[in-house]
Order: C-alpha cells, then sequence, then structure tokens
C-alpha cells in the first residue's frame, strides 16, 4: 500500500484552493492545513476572499475615518496591542498591523447588529451617547440589545448613536484573536477580512452571554461534563482542595488558547475549530491538558502549585491532546 507524505497532502491541498470548494477546504482544515496554504483554505472554508476589491476598498474607508476622528478607545487599543505584541518575540513584528486592524475594526458598522444575534444579554454595556443628552444615572439600564444598540431612555430615536461604531466592547487581550493571523497574512487589509469573518463565526461567542451551546456558557458547562466524566479523581481533588478548574480552563478557552499555546500550536487548533465549524474543541483540549497532567494535579496541596502546573502550556502538542481524549 503506497504511503500518504506530506508532498502529496501539500498537492492534494493545492487542488483544493484551485477548485474553491468549502466542503472539501473544511474537510482539510480537520485534518491541519499545510502551512504555505493555511491562508487560502480558511478563506475558503469561511466563504471570504480577501483579494476582493469590495473588502480592500471598505478597509481603506476605515482608515480614512481613523485618520478624520480620534476615539477615546485608541488609547486602549495603543496599549493592548503594546502588551500582548510589543514584548512577545512570536508578534511583535505585526505590531503596526494590529494597530491598523483594530483601529478600524471598532469604526466598522457592519458589526453592530452582531452582539444581537448571539446574545440574550450582554456583560458589557455600549455607552449611549446622545446629543446634548445622556443617560440619567438614577436610571436602570439593562445590559440588553437595546442598550447594545446605544438606545438611552432619555433620548430620541433621531439621536441614538452607537459607540463604538462597531458595538465590539474590547477587553484586555483582545489582541490576542487576531495576532496568530499575522502568520497567515502579510497585508493589513487580508487580516482584517479574515478575522472579520472568524469573529463573526467563533470568537463573538466567547464574550457574548448567550443561551447557545456554543456560547461562552455552554462551553464552560461542556468543560465541566466531560472533566467529571473522564476525571472524576481530580475533580475530587480540586473540591478537597477549595479550588475551581474552571478558573484555569477559562482563560484558555475565551482567548481561544492564543497566548498560551505556542502560535504553531494554536492554528493547528484553529484549522480544527473551521474544519469542524464548532468552538466545542476548545472544552474538549482544556479536559485533555488536565487529564495530561492529572498525575501532577493530584499531588498538588494548594492553589499556588496547581496554576504552577498548569501555567506554561507552550510544549504542549494539541492533536496528541485531543486524541487522548477523544479516542
Amino acid at each position: 500500500m503506497p504511503s500518504f507524505t506530506k508532498d502529496d497532502y501539500t498537492e492534494k491541498a493545492s487542488k483544493v484552493v484551485k477548485l474553491g470548494l468549502a466542503p472539501l477546504a473544511r474537510q482539510l482544515c480537520k485534518s491541519g492545513c499545510p502551512v504555505s496554504l493555511r491562508r487560502h483554505l480558511w478563506s475558503i472554508a469561511l466563504g471570504v476572499d480577501p483579494n476582493d476589491s469590495q473588502h480592500c476598498l471598505h478597509f481603506e474607508k476605515l482608515k480614512s475615518s481613523v485618520i478624520e476622528q480620534s476615539l477615546l478607545l485608541d488609547r486602549l487599543i495603543v496599549k493592548d496591542v503594546k502588551e500582548v505584541a510589543t514584548n512577545n518575540d512570536n508578534y511583535f513584528v505585526f505590531e503596526d498591523m494590529l494597530y491598523q486592524v483594530l483601529l478600524a475594526l471598532i469604526r466598522d458598522s457592519s458589526f453592530s447588529d452582531l452582539h444581537n444575534s448571539h446574545a440574550s444579554s450582554h456583560t458589557s454595556s455600549v455607552a449611549c451617547v446622545a446629543e446634548n443628552d445622556t443617560c440619567s444615572s438614577s436610571q436602570e439600564v439593562r445590559p440588553s440589545s437595546s442598550c447594545l444598540q446605544g438606545v438611552c431612555p432619555s433620548s430620541g430615536p433621531s439621536h441614538q448613536k452607537v459607540y463604538p461604531p462597531s458595538g465590539i466592547i474590547l477587553f484586555k487581550g483582545f489582541s490576542l484573536y487576531m495576532a496568530p493571523l499575522g502568520y497567515l497574512c502579510d497585508q493589513a487589509e487580508h487580516m482584517y477580512t479574515l478575522f472579520g469573518e472568524l469573529y463573526r463565526r467563533f470568537f463573538v461567542q466567547l464574550h457574548t452571554i448567550s443561551s447557545r451551546a456554543e456560547g461562552i456558557l455552554g462551553l464552560c458547562c461542556l468543560f465541566e461534563s466531560l472533566l467529571q466524566a473522564k476525571l472524576p479523581v481530580v475533580c475530587q481533588h480540586f473540591q478537597r482542595l477549595g479550588v475551581e478548574p474552571l478558573k484555569f480552563a477559562f482563560p484558555w478557552m475565551v482567548t481561544v488558547f492564543a497566548g498560551h499555546l505556542s502560535t504553531e500550536e494554536v492554528l493547528l487548533l484553529w484549522d480544527r475549530i473551521i474544519g469542524f465549524n464548532s468552538l466545542e474543541v476548545l472544552p474538549v483540549l482544556a479536559v485533555s491538558i488536565f487529564q495530561f497532567r492529572a498525575s501532577n494535579l493530584l499531588q498538588a496541596v494548594s492553589h499556588a502549585d496547581i496554576e504552577a502546573i498548569l501555567e506554561d502550556l507552550r510544549c504542549l502538542k494539541v492533536l496528541l491532546l485531543l486524541q487522548q481524549t477523544l479516542f
């Protein structure tokens, strides 16, 4: 029986890129994409074309709006990119590109209604901005879709605004969502188009409160259920120490493991997320890490010991861990 070499796999991936068929691209992503073709396969699987002139024109308009008007959030973006990229050996070369993409992102109004379709409520409220009018501090502002749309009870329809224009509330480490894409995209507009689709399909669910199975709450529940089923002894040990396993897994899942695993492993993980069109691989991987280090965790006698055991994940291999848990 002839062996299937890496060159054969790359040749097969090249044929899929030429055909441009999303189902075939997703199937390849399930097994991991060849490095040289990953951006093309992701674009096909996600149904976007970064080279489309309309996408490029849209990004140029957003860049112009960055020059024309500054926002308070611009300073937070600069701070976040510095913390994520400037002192990071893997991402510092992409610092300028991250600035361009993030500054454009918060001004992109096409994202403004995105959270409404994913959330029944939102933990962070978008500021209400009204001309010559503000929301009274005594009035109740609920974290609902109406607040996300910038609706203040005291302002009329003509005074309603969304702030930021994209409706996306940034948080510390938000840049980690796009930093790994620097290894795939050599131009900011390409990164913006690819990230935009990844955010719409997947990342928005990781910081939005919703009842969806693949919302962050559903993923947390899945993690706890899998951990109890796979590692009941570890769960009991954590309970005796008064430590919540989710406290360690939550940051991993919220950042899609970016900043925790090595960049190469992060991209391999994202291959599977795109291929299976699901975020459920995140809690599975989190349980796999607990399982891999179970013997060490059972010897821990304090919260500090557990934190030290689970702190450095850069040497772990995603595929081996997933196979260990699933098979």
